[in-house]
């Protein structure tokens, strides 16, 4: 499934630059034992961003 493919290249890329993030939507409902069948995925992460 090319869904599949991108979320692991996602993961892959966002793992190898050291940036932590967390999985939340119907990927980590699926994971946790709760199935929708939306199959989205979300990517959340804690960024902050500076001016100047």
């Amino acid at each position: 499934m090319i869904q599949n493919s991108v979320f692991a290249t996602v993961l892959d890329t966002l793992n190898s630059l050291g940036i932590p993030y967390m999985i939340v939507g119907s990927y980590a409902s699926n994971y946790w034992g709760r199935p929708r069948m939306t199959h989205d995925i979300v990517y959340a992460n804690n960024q902050s961003i500076s001016s100047g």
